[in-house]
């Protein structure tokens, strides 16, 4: 069976509500995408449901689809990094200025150029299991299916130069940090962990605690493959060894000898 990846299509309200549906149990009884208990703030399933579909389509930039064969097995959304992270309504934001990706990037408009992953969402594949997203080579951020569907190119097609992930649920903080080795897939070798994480709210700086479920750990997707510094203090001693770097994808827009220059912008004139 083919895996692929795609970041051109949008999912159908129908296709997101499945595989939620699918995952509900996750997120319903064990809180693994909301940091507090939903039952509290929502009615019902459903209601919990449909408004975070509402949300995520104000704030999506773009979607990365994983397909077997014409299956749709998974999804994952990518949005600028300044979207607070709660679709309730409470102001819960990892892209603050004191929080450790500003110490990272170092830059004035850091957060203009910086997208943030969302909700993931996944079912089993044919095979029965759900190891699809750690052992699969398509699913590795770092893939480049030499179709223009790349996450890194949708990155840049976006005008966007890095990404990265808030994780705070501790079973997906501990799945990911297990698989961090892994080359293909989530568990990707070219990510990198930060050695400490945040409190909500960016309140307070707080260590590394996969066991903690009210605080976030970080992760940037891609590593110095995808727009990353090589080396930083912030980064976790226990990082997965980097491999060599992932050059970037073929860009049509940026890699095309025919394609003439674009001419240098006029500039101002000072009276």
């Amino acid at each position: 069976m083919a895996y692929r990846a795609t970041t051109r299509i949008e999912p159908t309200e129908e296709q997101f509500k499945e595989l939620f549906d699918l995952n509900m149990n996750a997120f319903w009884e064990h809180k693994a995408y909301t940091y507090y208990d939903p039952k509290l703030v929502f009615e019902n399933k459903e209601q919990f449901r449909d408004r975070i579909w509402e949300w995520l389509q104000h704030h999506v930039t773009f979607w990365q689809m994983w397909w077997e064969d014409e299956e749709l097995i998974g999804l994952r959304a990518f949005m600028p990094c300044d979207v607070a992270e709660d679709s309730s309504g409470a102001y819960i934001n990892t892209a603050t200025d004191n929080g450790p990706i500003a110490q990272i990037v170092g830059l004035s408009n850091w957060q203009e150029k910086t997208m943030r992953t969302d909700i993931f969402l996944g079912k089993p594949d044919s095979k029965g299991t759900k190891a699809w997203y750690f052992d699969e080579p398509e699913i590795a951020p770092t893939w480049d299916n030499k179709d223009g569907e790349s996450v890194y190119q949708a990155i840049l097609d976006h005008g966007f130069e890095r990404a990265y992930s808030a994780i705070h649920g501790t079973v997906q903080k501990k799945m990911l940090w297990e698989n961090r080795h892994k080359l293909t897939g989530f568990g990707s070798a070219y990510d990198i962990f930060l050695q400490y994480g945040m409190s909500y709210q960016e309140e307070r700086q707080v260590g590394f605690d996969l066991e903690d479920n009210h605080s976030w750990v970080y992760r940037l997707i891609g590593g110095e493959s995808m727009g990353w510094p090589a080396h930083h203090p912030l980064y976790h001693h226990d990082n997965a060894k980097r491999p060599e770097i992932i050059p970037r994808p073929y860009m049509e827009t940026r890699d095309d000898p025919n394609k003439p220059p674009e001419a240098p912008p006029v500039p101002e004139t000072v009276d």
